[in-house]
């Protein structure tokens, strides 16, 4: 199980560094073993993890101690796009349904054919999911939805205790909404708090072939 330490030599980093330093090393090393750069999926995700872990934004393995003196939990690591990476390290880890695309040009389709089937005018079969609103209750997934005061809509919450000279922090699911952020009443029976349902769509389709002169 990986040490405190161990995440500090992951990133390259000394004990000390400080939040800045710790937010240029994660990059610096994100993109050096990003699998899209030619990296190793194994060593970017220790990188991940080291990150995560250093910056609070989820619990070590085991519960780790770090002096107050020397690391203050409570930095900001916002400010950052790593979305030019093609991942995000920010996003809440509160319960969220991955919501089907709602339009066709979110919809992704993956043949499997050959130049002969195209040129032959081989017909395609495709059967998609797409996601609507729900009507029932209008989208909202519940007669009424509202943030979760104790999280703040994030699902999660910090806790910390500091006993002596040493300053414990985790990060742990809220109770009060099961770590989705939002609290419902009269949860709608149609989609379960979702607030959409799926509709299954059929296409049918052929190439056109047309060679350039």
């Amino acid at each position: 199980m990986p040490d405190i330490k161990d995440y500090y030599t992951t990133l390259g980093l000394n004990a000390d560094a400080s939040a800045e330093d710790l937010k240029k090393a994660y990059k610096r090393r994100a993109l050096e073993t990003h699998p899209d750069s030619g990296g190793n999926q194994e060593d970017f995700l220790k990188v991940q993890e080291a990150w995560e872990v250093l910056s609070g934004k989820r619990p070590p393995p085991q519960e780790h101690i770090r002096p107050t003196n020397n690391y203050n939990w409570q930095q900001d690591f916002t400010g950052f796009d790593f979305q030019n990476f093609g991942f995000n390290p920010f996003e809440s880890v509160q319960q969220q349904e991955n919501r089907p695309p709602s339009s066709d040009s979110g919809v992704r389709v993956t043949l499997q054919s050959n130049i002969e089937e195209i040129k032959q005018g081989k017909i395609y079969r495709v059967k998609y999911n797409k996601s609507v609103d729900c009507s029932y209750c209008n989208g909202k997934g519940a007669g009424k939805v509202e943030t979760c005061s104790p999280c703040q809509g994030q699902g999660m919450l910090k806790k910390e205790h500091q006993q002596g000279m040493f300053y414990f922090v985790q990060n742990v699911p809220c109770s009060t909404c099961s770590a989705r952020g939002k609290l419902f009443t009269d949860p709608c029976k149609i989609c379960d708090t979702k607030g959409y349902i799926l509709r299954e769509e059929k296409l049918v389709f052929k190439f056109e072939v047309i060679e350039e002169k």
